[in-house]
């Protein structure tokens, strides 16, 4: 069945059987392990609270440690509880599809390069004044 604590849930007001959440900025906030993972909140409860988790009916050092716990995190400053950026790296799948697809567009750059380069050429050698050294053409009428 579980372990069942003498606490109710702040959300779905049950009694809490299993894992318990203690929020440690809101004093007096508890969650079942339900309520916990679907996101559930109620009052100013935020989810990037932090959050004790317990295994076992807490005891009275337990509770003690809590409260004191949630008591300094409401005097703490807003800053100190913002969450830093977090530093993400690309696995080497993504690395190699990543260059594999900038090697793709590169190609088509060249492509795109030579064929108007192409064009110039074309049209340059069509016009016979415009080529250095040639000699203009009369026509006779």
């Amino acid at each position: 069945a579980g372990v069942q604590h003498n606490i109710a849930c702040s959300v779905c007001a049950t009694q809490i059987v299993g894992l318990r959440y203690q929020c440690l900025q809101c004093l007096g906030y508890d969650l079942c392990q339900t309520c916990f993972f679907t996101g559930a909140t109620s009052r100013s409860h935020r989810p990037k609270h932090p959050v004790q988790e317990y295994c076992f009916p807490s005891t009275r050092g337990d509770q003690l440690k809590a409260m004191l716990a949630t008591i300094v995190n409401k005097f703490k400053p807003k800053s100190i509880l913002k969450p830093r950026k977090k530093v993400t790296r690309r696995l080497t799948v993504d690395r190699y599809e990543g260059m594999q697809l900038q090697q793709q567009q590169n190609l088509q750059r060249r492509h795109q390069f030579r064929s108007s380069l192409r064009e110039q050429n074309l049209r340059t050698t069509n016009t016979p004044s415009s080529v250095p050294g040639s000699v203009p053409v009369q026509r006779r009428a």
